[in-house]
């Protein structure tokens, strides 16, 4: 009922994706992961505060959830609470037996690029490099700010790299 109701979601059915929701909730009113995609369908249907209470409530069943921890970093971000985006993403990525480290290192770097804090956006994304090598969004991302710092050497490096990881030649790289 989750993935289905994600399904609707994803399709812009808000209704029989929530139909779908509230059945999962019902079936298993304690799964972190019911709560979780209530907390995705609110933040889709423009309700934050209903959207944090989901994300609560399922880190209140299982605190170390780290797709949980990552997706609520994610959408604190977006709602321009970086630091304490930065707290849920980190989280996530200190849980050891979490596999998914190089895309929230690479959602950190993200975070801190909008939140203009370049120097930690470098760091996080070197990291996700470091867990996963041939990123390719993660090396365009690196390119990209190496470029707006100037360095156009390193740039050029991070380049190479992306385009041997995707085989692509792109106008936007």
């Amino acid at each position: 009922r989750i993935s289905l109701g994600l399904g609707y979601l994803k399709m812009g059915n808000t209704q029989q994706a929530k139909l779908n929701l509230e059945k999962a909730k019902r079936f298993a009113p304690n799964l972190t992961q019911v709560h979780t995609a209530f907390a995705h369908y609110y933040d889709t249907v423009a309700e934050p505060a209903l959207a944090i209470k989901s994300y609560e409530k399922a880190l209140s069943l299982d605190s170390q959830d780290a797709d949980t921890l990552n997706n609520y970093g994610v959408f604190l971000c977006r709602h321009a609470k970086y630091t304490a985006a930065e707290q849920q993403m980190l989280k996530a990525i200190a849980i050891p037996s979490y596999i998914l480290v190089a895309q929230s290192y690479e959602n950190l770097a993200l975070c801190q690029l909008q939140a203009r804090q370049f120097t930690k956006a470098q760091i996080y994304l070197e990291k996700a490099i470091d867990h996963s090598p041939n990123r390719a969004s993660s090396l365009l991302q690196m390119m990209r700010l190496q470029y707006a710092k100037s360095d156009y050497k390193l740039a050029q490096t991070y380049l190479g790299r992306y385009e041997k990881s995707t085989r692509r030649f792109s106008a936007n790289a």
